[in-house]
């Protein structure tokens, strides 16, 4: 019987191939068979009765008369040609068994609790080169239609402070979160410390950048390159101005807002430029800033109504020998006037570094905020306005190492603040780089970042949560990086953040990114 049952098995696949391609039916005996081997009935074929029919039960039937209470029966005998009913393999010939599942208990779903979002995420290097990267030669912007930031940089070779052989770098992330081969766009060498770089997207993802070459021993010029790509690729620069770059801002029609210095190095001429998405440049100079030093622009877009927002920090006169920040507004980019500030504070009036960096946020009235920093004092200080930048409050310290601002080897110093809004917790929040100093140290300096923040329902003029005082500076502050300078940039939103690192170490540099949420930096600074 095994061997009988071996065969079966070994002519089975065989018999089934046949009788599923179309071939000769198996016979019953082939079936019952198959039935046999398998415990089950192939294909869902009809199971015919057995051909031998049941025989009489062993235990005949009593005759009892009627009236006669009847008998209890004794089972029947076991039929004398057992047979099987054998279950079908499956329903329907040529498909598959169906095996009955147990009913499901339906049980309410529970949605499980979100991670929380990581403040800062993990760095990206972008590029390490000999050299150091230029205190202006940094920009950011968010490209919509790329749903990826842009950023573009100068750095220097040359180890001097005052560095001849500068490239301008940009480089996009694209598709799947990777950044692209940052290239260089200038086609000959810029100037350290005039020159500057400012980047900007339009929200149909066009990408506009102008550069200068910052040479001061003849004029300056500004140049511009544009990508269609989302930074694929640029076009060769097209002279557009002469002076230094200071910003470029794109609005929500597609127009382009420049801010520039010069013609001369230093001691010049600010000016506003506007240019339409498919126009030239036209250029206004600013009423009052004929001896501007350093500048930034932001635009306030409220619903369609844009006012350009202004913060130019000079050089000192004969009247005020130190020098001090401008604030302007302007609705149609000709016509420019002074915003009314609070009177600055004896330890404002001293010379300004080279970043100050304004924003503007369509929130109630306007909310405009800037903010600066000194390069021979070291302290950092921001202003705000929330009436779209007519008038500014007094000066809000961020950092003051010292109790009179000066620099000694005592103590450090802080410089380039840079600014974002999270209106999830409708507060600003602040990075700033610390300077060490101290006998021995040589150029470039050690730096540290640290954070800010500053609820906007605390009153004008107080120092910002976590800031550095000169009773303050041993407490424990929140750090950005322990290491390098870091800035901070964000859209008006704060939908979109991130950051910018430069390492600068043994004149050698490396620039990195990080992306930033946030709510959770401005819920981590009040708690």
């Amino acid at each position: 019987m095994r061997a009988k049952t071996l065969l079966l098995l070994l002519a089975l696949p065989g018999v089934l191939l046949l009788a599923g391609c179309g071939g000769v039916p198996l016979t019953e005996g082939e079936a019952r068979a198959t039935a046999e081997v398998c415990a089950c009935w192939p294909y869902g074929a009809r199971q015919p009765l057995p051909a031998t029919p049941r025989p009489p039960s062993a235990t005949p039937r009593l005759q009892v008369p009627a009236g006669t209470p009847t008998a209890t029966p004794a089972p029947p005998a076991a039929s004398a040609t057992p047979w099987v009913v054998y279950a079908t393999c499956t329903p329907a010939p040529l498909t598959p068994t169906v095996t009955p599942m147990p009913t499901a208990t339906p049980r309410p779903w529970v949605a499980p609790t979100p991670q929380p979002p990581a403040a800062i995420s993990a760095a990206q290097e972008l590029q390490d080169a000999n050299g150091v990267v230029g205190e202006r030669g940094i920009s950011w912007a968010y490209n919509p239609r790329a749903d990826g930031p842009v950023i573009a940089w100068v750095a220097f070779g040359w180890r001097a402070d005052a560095g001849t052989d500068g490239q301008v770098w940009v480089t996009s992330r694209g598709a799947y979160g990777a950044w692209r081969q940052p290239q260089s766009v200038n086609v000959a060498p810029v100037v350290k410390n005039w020159g500057g770089v400012a980047v900007a997207a339009a929200p149909t993802g066009a990408l506009r950048l102008i550069y200068a070459t910052g040479d001061p021993k003849t004029v300056s010029t500004v140049y511009e390159v544009r990508s269609d790509d989302d930074g694929q690729t640029w076009s060769l620069p097209e002279e557009i101005a002469r002076g230094g770059a200071q910003a470029l801002r794109a609005d929500s029609a597609g127009g382009w807002h420049a801010l520039i210095i010069g013609p001369a190095p230093f001691d010049s001429q600010l000016s506003y430029g506007y240019a339409p998405a498919n126009g030239s440049w036209q250029w206004t100079p600013i009423p009052g800033e004929a001896r501007a030093y350093r500048a930034d622009m932001a635009l306030l877009d409220m619903g369609g109504q844009i006012t350009r927002e202004i913060v130019s920090v000079r050089t000192g006169t004969e009247d005020l020998p130190r020098a001090y920040a401008h604030l302007y507004h302007s609705d149609d980019g000709q016509h420019w006037a002074q915003a009314t500030q609070a009177p600055l504070s004896p330890l404002a009036l001293h010379y300004p570094t080279i970043r100050p960096q304004i924003i503007a946020i369509p929130r109630g009235d306007g909310l405009v905020a800037a903010a600066w920093s000194t390069y021979g004092r070291g302290m950092v200080v921001a202003s705000i306005s929330t009436d779209g930048g007519r008038s500014f409050g007094p000066e809000e310290v961020i950092a003051q190492h010292s109790p009179d601002g000066t620099i000694s080897e005592e103590f450090n110093y802080g410089i380039e603040p840079t600014l974002a809004y999270d209106p999830e917790s409708d507060a600003l929040v602040a990075s700033w780089n610390e300077i060490a100093t101290g006998a021995g140290i040589t150029y470039p300096w050690p730096a540290r970042s640290f954070l800010a923040w500053r609820p906007l329902d605390r009153p004008l003029g107080q120092p910002w949560l976590d800031a550095v005082t000169p009773d303050t500076i041993a407490q424990p502050r929140t750090a950005l990086d322990l290491q390098r300078r870091t800035f901070l940039f964000a859209t008006p939103d704060g939908a979109h953040a991130g950051l910018i690192i430069i390492d600068e170490r043994n004149y050698q540099w490396r620039v990195s990114t990080r992306d930033v949420h946030l709510p959770a930096l401005t819920t981590h600074g009040e708690s």
